[in-house]
């Protein structure tokens, strides 16, 4: 009986990471620069599946895309989807990194936000309204 106890807590915590205290999933916050901060923290825990929900349409499809191809030209090997196909390099790899996040511009439909490094490296990231939340547009090139 005791173990459930557990259980319920395990709930809440990981309810409460998602949704933090607003109730709101973290995808759905409305300053883009926080949006991109959740993305990235979801980036470097190799949450995939969290990170895959703060995506746009069109970087959603470019890796289905990129998926796609993949079990094409590898039928013996077990199929992979979009979200396999979510991987970070440098730019992702540690938020300790980040010096500072700035929205550089912004509309009702399209921001972008600079990430400052510490070395003075600026790296602009494109985020647009679907739906009524803000969703990252990545450069992902479509096979």
């Amino acid at each position: 009986m005791r173990w459930h106890c557990w259980v319920c807590v395990a709930v809440l915590v990981l309810g409460g990471v998602v949704y933090g205290c607003s109730g709101q999933p973290a995808w759905e916050k409305d300053a883009p620069d926080d949006v991109l901060k959740a993305f990235l923290s979801a980036a470097e825990s190799q949450d995939l599946p969290l990170a895959w929900a703060f995506l746009g349409h069109s970087t959603r499809e470019a890796l289905d895309s990129q998926a796609a191809s993949f079990n094409a030209a590898h039928p013996n090997l077990p199929p992979r989807e979009g979200v396999d196909m979510l991987r970070f390099g440098r730019m992702l790899s540690s938020t300790r990194e980040y010096k500072k996040f700035e929205v550089t511009s912004a509309d009702a439909d399209r921001a972008v936000v600079s990430i400052v490094l510490h070395d003075a490296t600026q790296i602009d990231v494109e985020l647009r309204r679907e739906s009524g939340r803000w969703a990252i547009d990545l450069p992902v090139a479509s096979h």
